[in-house]
């Protein structure tokens, strides 16, 4: 016969037992291995550090990063290599507050028809152009066309990676790499100083730059090709040899312009060839703005590196 005091043990092994095994199996990480981090996250991790590496204006402000990408449903292997990259001051698709007049193909009747009374034979023809809003002038630069007033996106970036996990193409717009307004104007400002004058100073020049927040533009070829970010890009695409760089006139593609006889530049293309650590050598093609020097876009070039260049 087992005792009061014999029982009370026995019900205390046997409940210290059973707790242990409930935390056991409460703790798989203990006792099982943990689920591994899908491979996707290596690209997008890659993609993540080239962005910190590229843009560092953008570091340390507690903006947001969006992923958009797509990868086949019934196939667990499939690793998404192209995906989207917003950096922004919160998530891309978030509503801040709606609506500010969104975007219609013309103008709304400000009077409601009556449903009793026949329509005219033919419709009135509106007295505003088509797709105009009356309230343009105030309308947020980060309202999209229905109106909804989303978090301001700073830059917006394309990757595509190969089988091998080597970058091939890259693609970057927005607030970070350029200033396309503060571009026109001061394109419209030397355009204006040149039918004023037959040309403006080097001083002058220099002066409607720094005006403008263009960090190159004006005889300094040099200094930019000094501060190329070749050690950032050598940690993605392998070792960097320059082979040659070509700035491009403010007026490039606009026809035969006086403008460019001022000798002001607005983007380079930079042609590299970057070594694998197996030796393989890719021949990548970059373009850089002037305003702040930010990469606008990198793509394996196959052809001749020496032709046309």
């Amino acid at each position: 016969m087992k005792g009061p005091t014999q029982k009370r043990w026995f019900r205390t092994v046997a409940l210290s037992s059973f707790c242990s095994v409930v935390m056991v199996l409460a703790m798989p990480g203990k006792c099982f291995g943990q689920q591994t981090v899908p491979t996707t996250k290596t690209y997008v991790k890659l993609g993540e550090d080239f962005l910190h590496a590229l843009y560092p204006e953008l570091n340390d402000k507690k903006y947001t990063i969006t992923l958009e990408t797509s990868f086949r449903y019934d196939d667990p292997t499939d690793i998404p290599r192209e995906f989207t990259l917003d950096v922004g001051a919160g998530p891309k698709s978030s509503v801040l507050f709606c609506c500010f007049g969104g975007y219609a193909p013309g103008c709304i009747p400000f009077k409601i028809p009556d449903p009793m009374t026949p329509p005219p034979p033919h419709p009135p023809t509106p007295s505003c152009p088509p797709g105009t809003t009356p309230n343009d002038a105030m309308r947020p630069k980060n309202a999209d066309r229905e109106g909804k007033v989303r978090p301001e996106q700073f830059l917006t970036s394309y990757f595509s990676f190969d089988v091998q996990g080597r970058l091939v193409s890259f693609n970057a717009h927005g607030s970070a790499t350029a200033n396309h307004e503060a571009h026109t104007q001061l394109y419209e400002a030397l355009r204006s100083r040149l039918s004023a004058t037959l040309r403006p100073t080097d001083a002058e020049i220099r002066k409607l730059l720094a005006e403008s927040g263009a960090k190159y533009g004006f005889e300094d070829k040099k200094r930019f090709r000094d501060n190329l970010p070749v050690k950032e890009l050598e940690n993605f695409i392998g070792k960097i040899e320059v082979l040659s760089l070509e700035f491009e006139p403010i007026a490039s593609g606009w026809g035969d312009d006086p403008v460019n006889d001022l000798g002001v530049w607005s983007f380079v293309i930079v042609l590299m060839s970057a070594t694998q650590k197996d030796g393989t050598k890719l021949t990548y093609r970059a373009f850089f703005d002037h305003f702040s020097g930010a990469l606008t876009d990198l793509h394996e070039w196959p052809d001749d590196p020496k032709r046309g260049y």
